[in-house]
């Protein structure tokens, strides 16, 4: 038999940075902050809002990127034709100075993502731990020459101005607190399946 050499359980991630105006975003967030407390969540110290209004037509543009961006996810995992990928929710998350996200998943949807509109290099990595909790035991710095998608414990992103990530919404992830003075401002949303 040929040597062969392989991995399973991947978990695919798409990363692009979309060409957009932020300003009407971050206002729009800004001005829900002011008339609403938000909700709690898996935000720390930050303000969420509550699922905002899929008509909006501040949303409109966004709305359409993200559909055909998590198609294309739906695509490359092979996931079956006669399904599409619709938006099922959306909101903000502001981040000042210390706040962040414990970890969590996004349970009853198929893709998750976020979008930066706001941050710098100190707002915080977006943080996704390997899914077996005890791969960092022997998968370390002490034992690691070159770190890669097959042998690390984790998978950090950094923030970026209009960065898009979209992953399954099973990853299991968190953000770090923000460490600069400037809010961090993102857009996160959720799909799901619709039969075509």
């Amino acid at each position: 038999m040929t040597m062969i050499k392989t991995s399973y359980f991947a978990t695919p991630y798409l990363l692009d940075l979309v060409d957009i105006d932020t300003k009407p975003l971050i206002d729009y967030a800004y001005n829900l902050k002011q008339t609403s407390q938000g909700r709690q969540s898996t935000n720390l110290n930050s303000w969420q809002s509550f699922d905002l209004d899929k008509n909006e037509s501040t949303l409109q543009d966004l709305l359409k990127v993200f559909t055909n961006k998590c198609q294309i996810m739906h695509e490359d995992m092979k996931l079956k034709n006669k399904f599409k990928q619709i938006i099922d929710n959306i909101w903000f998350n502001i981040n000042p100075r210390g706040g962040g996200n414990k970890p969590h998943v996004h349970s009853d949807t198929i893709f998750s993502g976020v979008l930066y509109l706001k941050c710098n290099n100190n707002s915080g990595n977006l943080v996704f731990p390997h899914p077996a909790a005890n791969h960092v035991y022997h998968f370390n710095d002490d034992t690691i020459e070159e770190h890669n998608h097959m042998n690390s414990s984790f998978f950090r992103t950094p923030p970026q101005e209009k960065k898009l990530i979209i992953f399954p919404s099973y990853a299991n992830h968190y953000v770090e607190p923000n460490n600069s003075d400037s809010d961090r401002i993102s857009l996160s949303f959720n799909t799901k399946f619709i039969e075509q």
